[in-house]
């Protein structure tokens, strides 16, 4: 599989993710992060991947606020 196609399903499998999903798997990375066992490579192929994990945490509070300043009539 090429690094494209790799990205590609790596993006698509994080925009399926629910809030829970994302943030378990976030918390699992930066585990391994910390732990300062993985090569240089892994390390920036993590940290990409917690980035988009990050994102995507973000985008879905995003959208459950805007949600509920609908419910709540706040549309500010």
């Amino acid at each position: 599989m090429s690094k494209v196609q790799k990205n590609v399903k790596d993006h698509d499998e994080i925009e399926a993710l629910s809030f829970e999903g994302a943030l378990t798997e976030l918390t699992g990375l930066v585990e391994q992060l910390e732990s300062g066992e993985m090569s240089l490579e892994d390390s920036v192929s993590s940290f990409e991947k917690g980035v988009k994990l990050s994102r995507r945490c973000e985008s879905l509070l995003d959208g459950a606020e805007q949600r509920l300043q609908i419910l709540n009539g706040n549309d500010e």
